[in-house]
């Protein structure tokens, strides 16, 4: 389990970890994300981690 918070405050390390993050979840079942922020647009990062 990663727990990522303040999603909202992007920066080149945090989008880097989140593309490495996305196959991760592809490969894992097992795996879990919880991508938690005041202000997150929950529907783009659902769509973006499908």
């Amino acid at each position: 389990v990663i727990i990522m918070d303040e999603a909202h405050e992007r920066s080149l390390s945090t989008d880097v970890l989140f593309g490495i993050l996305k196959k991760v979840v592809a490969r894992r079942r097992d795996f879990k994300l919880i991508v938690t922020s005041a202000t997150l647009n929950a529907q783009k990062f659902s769509n973006f981690f499908g």
